[in-house]
């Protein structure tokens, strides 16, 4: 009898289902979850687990504790980080499997800070920067996340799968809020994505920044060398990675082409600006120098270049002797040109005085102005081809006359006593041979000029100025005799002077 009892009420313990309970529907991130369970078949590895709703029944989550054989009673998980959660219950590990034998879903939320202020717990994700170069550190920062050592921030190129893993990622190692360091990222556009493992790794926050290259600029010091002279190289804005090269090559090579004997390429070993010498090529042609970046990385893309020649000692020589006629060229040309420039009043400021006597006679001249006859506008005009009639005697006043035949006398009275002191300056050394050609220069020349004057007197009374005046100059200095300007008519008969 004892046994059909027992026999009518095994099949009521085995239908009743075991039972899950978080003790409270929401924690805060300060309080421990606490799940109760109950009906459980006692198997010593039975076990519970809290779980992200999302996560599949093969693979719940890490957080899981087995009930050591208890049929009822309480777990205790800790403190877990913000988020939704579900308990679950499992038999029997592992030959029950994974069948999901009960769940039980809770929330945890964030812990006020202060009476009347609850915390927002803001998910932030932000840059020093927006713009960086390559080789240079990215510090990202971030608030919000949950705690949980397995948080994680990565780098991935823009509009990539949300689940794409890159080689750029690192853990946020339990920290809610801080910043973490990338270096060595390439030129472009990049996206810094925040995931939660509580949230099953789903993108929390995104941001965006660019990475570029930097300006970097090489030269030569010389734009020409010899097959004698060392190549120097000048150049800066290199990124500063350790192998960052130069490499002096001919212009006409592809840019993978390279020495590879190492004695025209140089690695910088990080250096991101300086000057490079490299030993003098021996071939004349046309060269380049070319800026490569973190070798074997970087590739063999060029990020600058510059362009020189070289040529052989004899045509440098040849070609800075024709520099030196073209300066010369231009320089004269440049002379010329100033001088046509300038005005004709300045022009007229530079031209030398030919003779002091010509000077002094036209002074002379605008001293004493004398009307112009008919006769003497006829002499100004230009010769023409037709014979020169003879000029008419002009008609002067009786009294006019006078006063000129008198004025004429008293020059020709001056003119002759300056003929005798130049006479009496000469005779100090009348035995040297130059004061003997003196003295018969003036004999003469007094000779010509009284036949002269007595020819042409009646035609032109001025006929004795510029005598007169030349005589005066010739007072002043004797030696200066032989350089005067003479009436054309005195100049066939008069002696060579020196």
């Amino acid at each position: 009898m004892r046994w059909v009892i027992c026999w009518l009420l095994l099949p009521l313990v085995a239908w009743a289902e075991p039972l899950l309970k978080p003790t409270k529907e929401q924690f805060t991130t300060d309080e421990s979850v606490i799940i109760e369970f109950s009906e459980l078949p006692g198997n010593k590895k039975d076990w519970i687990v809290i779980s992200l709703p999302t996560a599949t029944a093969f693979k719940p989550g890490d957080k899981r504790q087995f009930t050591d054989a208890q049929i009822a009673g309480n777990l205790d998980f800790g403190k877990i980080d913000v988020g939704k959660y579900e308990a679950r219950l499992y038999f029997n590990y592992p030959t029950g499997g994974y069948k999901i034998q009960a769940k039980a879903p809770f929330e945890v939320v964030g812990t006020p800070l202060s009476e009347g202020v609850a915390t927002t717990n803001e998910i932030t994700l932000t840059t020093d920067k927006e713009k960086y170069f390559i080789n240079e550190p990215i510090t990202i920062h971030f608030t919000g996340a949950p705690g949980d050592p397995k948080d994680y921030i990565s780098v991935p190129r823009p509009n990539s799968h949300p689940t794409f893993q890159p080689q750029n990622w690192q853990y946020l190692n339990g920290k809610k809020s801080g910043s973490i360091t990338f270096e060595s990222l390439i030129s472009g556009d990049w996206e810094a994505r925040l995931y939660f493992k509580s949230t099953g790794y789903k993108i929390q926050k995104t941001l965006n920044f660019i990475v570029t290259n930097p300006e970097t600029k090489i030269s030569t010091e010389k734009t020409s060398y010899t097959t004698q002279e060392p190549i120097k190289i000048i150049f800066n804005g290199l990124p500063g990675f350790k192998r960052d090269w130069l490499s002096v090559i001919s212009a006409d090579k592809d840019d993978a082409v390279f020495d590879k004997t190492g004695e025209f390429t140089w690695e910088t070993d990080g250096v991101k600006e300086g000057e490079k010498e490299f030993p003098p090529l021996k071939d004349p042609g046309t060269y380049q120098v070319r800026a490569y970046y973190d070798y074997p990385t970087g590739g063999y893309e060029v990020k600058a270049r510059a362009e020189f020649t070289v040529i052989d000692p004899d045509d440098k020589d040849d070609e800075d002797e024709e520099k030196k006629e073209d300066g010369e060229k231009k320089s004269d040309e440049e002379k010329k040109e100033e001088s046509e420039n300038k005005p004709d009043e300045e022009k007229s400021e530079e031209k030398p005085v030919e003779n002091s006597s010509e000077v002094k006679t036209e002074e002379s001249k605008e001293e004493t102005p004398v009307e112009k006859t008919e006769e003497n506008k006829t002499e100004e005009k230009p010769k023409e081809d037709s014979p020169k009639e003879e000029p008419e005697k002009p008609k002067v006043d009786k009294p006019k006359k006078e006063a000129i035949k008198k004025n004429d006398g008293e020059k020709k009275v001056d003119a002759k006593k300056e003929v005798k002191k130049l006479e009496s300056l000469s005779s100090t050394t009348e035995n040297s041979p130059s004061s003997i050609k003196e003295k018969n220069f003036f004999e003469k020349f007094e000779k010509l000029e009284q036949e002269h004057r007595h020819k042409e007197k009646e035609t032109n009374p001025k006929v004795d100025e510029p005598i007169q005046e030349e005589i005066i100059e010739l007072k002043n200095d004797p030696q200066k005799a032989g350089k005067i300007i003479l009436p054309d008519i005195l100049l066939p008969d008069l002696p060579q002077w020196k």
